[in-house]
């Protein structure tokens, strides 16, 4: 048997070589004889890098392009980067409906876990407590967040419903307790606070204080807990919490022998008692810990983050420690972290109802620009060793050449790089019956006026304007916003619009016709009376066909870029004015980030390879090769479209190195590298050495 070889999917056999392989899901994959006994069987769970062996006879089995499901329990998966630009953004969790909150002084960020969305909302009146970091928490009783300072008797509430915080905080000054772990009580109603540290001192104080009104009951657990920060906390019930590990100081003094601790309390913030469950010798690397604790009751296990404080270039790993037996794991896959003391920021917590882990990680970026990332992971996790099969030596029994070709994504990584490796620069002179746009309009609009007055953006993000110029991005929901957004790209797109049918296939599929029609109705009606506060836009029902009716007096970045993307294409000679519009307007991001649903994708994919395409034959005229100004900018707005591209990343390295910025130069480089080994699982083909010389 050794002779016979088995295809699935993409091969190069010269007989019936082919790449044409539509998705798939294999597994429990089975092999019989003609006697009907198994020969092979593989479970395609447990595996190597790019092959497998059958549980019977260790036959090996090539895949390729293959994404295993079971490495979902390994692999954190980021699913979402919010930027601000202010200090100490002020994060907090709902584990009951899967959504995380990210507030500003005049904002409100909330990710919803269950559609990837992200919502954005202009906070109408108050501000929260945002001296240090953890200062707000989710209130699930009242569906609400709490802003808190133990300086202050007072907290702080966002009504979710009205977009506003019940008041404006009081001055703290510096922050009394940063990295300080907190949870709430719903049984009676308290918000618990302990550690933290603040103005050059460790914390062991716990603070109970009633959402209901009221004043902080504070008390020190010192010394039988020994103060502290960047503990990890989580709440088991009855008034029980366990605390575990964090960075101190007996005496709770800075200067006075700080060090790691490697305990495990359990602490009753009703009596204020204190049990000691377990010493814990945490490993080296990773001593320091996130915010919360996950405490898995069934298992009897529970889960913190994990790092290194002492390292500015940390990782994030996943611990579990056995409640029983107090033997610890490390998990799953590390995360990137940059640890900045009181500039980062790190949490986790469990969503039952997707089975998944969540971790909140915050990180300060350059230009006092603050990233707070979002990473998910099966659970309950495993560890690497606990789906990797060993490996096994070749033998003199036979081989059975099975070669599975799993293609279990559209996009997969080896996939996206052919993608990369196939983009070819256009000439400038492409037709304008582009896929993305059927027409040139004649007369280019206006650019986006400085005070946005009837303004929709779609680049960088979703945000409305209305005919006064106020942010009315909140007025949207959730269904409303992706309605709004299907509509419009469908009427720019043809100027058609799109049928009910389908809009009841996109938003409602499986309904039964009236409840599609009905859902329909209600959330158009909605829609409606949102257009009518943006201005000149009008949704309009015509031969069957829904679409909107643009006035001149609206302004849309994506409008305005394909329609200056095509006017450039059309136009024979160079034109620096329509060059420097369209990178103006391209400058605010890709097209929509955060709306990550199917029918958007080709819109996004038509744009980003129109613009990119364009923009890359720039990189190359005559008319801009002197301009470094001009070429710097061109390559800036490639790689905020495409992280990835290698002429881009050349031009920008180079001109930078040229005025005399190397270590610019030389971080710009870096960040390429990182993000083509995160999107292409290789390395670049240059060094930064071949771009400068």
């Amino acid at each position: 048997m050794d002779h016979i070889k088995i295809f699935m999917g993409c091969n190069e056999h010269p007989a019936f070589v082919t790449t044409d392989v539509p998705p798939m899901s294999i597994r429990n994959l089975k092999l019989f004889d003609n006697k009907k006994e198994p020969v092979a069987r593989w479970t395609l769970d447990k595996h190597r890098k790019d092959h497998v062996y059958d549980e019977i006879d260790n036959i090996k089995a090539q895949v390729s392009n293959g994404i295993w499901n079971i490495e979902e329990y390994v692999s954190w998966e980021k699913k979402i980067e919010i930027s601000v630009n202010e200090r100490n953004p002020q994060i907090a969790t709902d584990t009951e409906h899967g959504r995380i909150f990210v507030a500003t002084s005049d904002s409100l960020y909330i990710y919803h876990t269950e559609n990837n969305e992200l919502q954005c909302v202009k906070t109408q009146g108050g501000a929260p407590f945002a001296s240090g970091g953890s200062q707000t928490i989710y209130d699930p009783v009242m569906d609400r967040l709490v802003s808190y300072s133990v300086l202050f008797p007072q907290l702080i509430t966002y009504d979710l419903e009205g977009n506003s915080w019940s008041s404006y905080p009081g001055v703290e000054g510096l922050a009394p307790i940063q990295h300080h772990n907190r949870f709430i009580d719903s049984e009676t109603n308290t918000l618990v606070v302990f550690g933290g540290y603040g103005n050059h001192a460790f914390k062991a104080n716990l603070a109970c204080h009633s959402l209901s009104g009221g004043d902080w009951n504070i008390h020190s657990l010192a010394p039988e807990v020994a103060p502290r920060f960047l503990s990890a906390a989580g709440y088991l019930g009855n008034g029980k919490f366990l605390v575990m590990g964090g960075f101190g100081s007996l005496s709770g003094k800075q200067e006075e022998s700080p060090r790691n601790f490697d305990d495990l309390y359990e602490v009753d913030y009703k009596t204020g008692k204190v049990r000691k469950l377990a010493d814990i010798t945490l490993e080296k690397e990773h001593r320091t810990l996130g915010n919360s604790l996950v405490i898995d009751k069934e298992s009897g296990k529970i889960y913190a983050l994990t790092f290194c404080k002492e390292r500015f270039d940390s990782d994030i790993r996943l611990l579990s420690l056995d409640m029983n037996t107090f033997q610890q794991d490390i998990l799953g896959e590390p995360i990137p972290y940059r640890f900045l003391d009181t500039e980062s920021f790190a949490d986790l917590f469990l969503y039952p109802k997707q089975q998944k882990l969540y971790a909140v990680v915050l990180n300060a970026g350059i230009n006092q620009q603050y990233k707070i990332n979002i990473y998910s992971l099966r659970y309950p996790p495993l560890k690497i060793s606990e789906i990797m099969q060993k490996e096994v030596l070749s033998d003199n029994h036979f081989l059975f050449g099975v070669s599975l070709i799993l293609l279990v994504s559209v996009i997969g990584a080896i996939g996206m790089w052919g993608y990369k490796k196939k983009r070819k620069v256009v000439d400038v002179q492409v037709s304008a019956d582009s896929s993305s746009v059927n027409s040139v309009v004649e007369e280019i609009p206006e650019i986006i006026k400085e005070k946005p007055i009837s303004c929709i953006r779609l680049l960088g993000g979703f945000q409305v304007f209305n005919r006064t110029g106020e942010d009315i991005t909140g007025s949207f929901s959730l269904i409303t916003r992706q309605l709004f957004v299907f509509l419009l790209l469908h009427s720019i797109k043809d100027g058609k619009g799109t049928t009910s049918q389908k809009i009841d296939e996109v938003f409602w599929f499986g309904m039964d016709k009236a409840s599609a029609t009905n859902n329909r109705s209600v959330n158009i009606r909605k829609l409606r009376l949102i257009l009518k506060e943006i201005g000149d836009i009008t949704l309009v029902n015509e031969n069957s066909y829904w679409h909107l009716d643009i006035g001149k007096e609206i302004t849309c970045d994506y409008y305005d870029a394909i329609n200056t993307i095509n006017y450039i294409k059309k136009e024979k000679g160079f034109s620096l004015v329509m060059l420097e519009r369209l990178l103006n307007i391209v400058s605010s991001g890709s097209l929509l980030p955060n709306m990550n649903v199917e029918w958007a994708d080709a819109y996004k994919a038509d744009f980003s390879d129109n613009l990119i395409d364009l923009l890359t034959t720039m990189l190359s005229l005559k008319d801009t090769e002197n301009d470094q100004k001009l070429l710097l900018c061109i390559a800036d707005a490639i790689l905020l479209h495409d992280t990835t591209n290698e002429e881009a990343i050349k031009v920008k390295c180079r001109i930078l190195y040229q005025q005399g910025q190397k270590g610019l130069s030389k971080q710009a480089f870096e960040r390429f590298s990182v993000a083509y080994m995160n999107m292409l699982n290789e390395k670049p083909a240059f060094e930064y050495q071949d771009i400068i010389h």
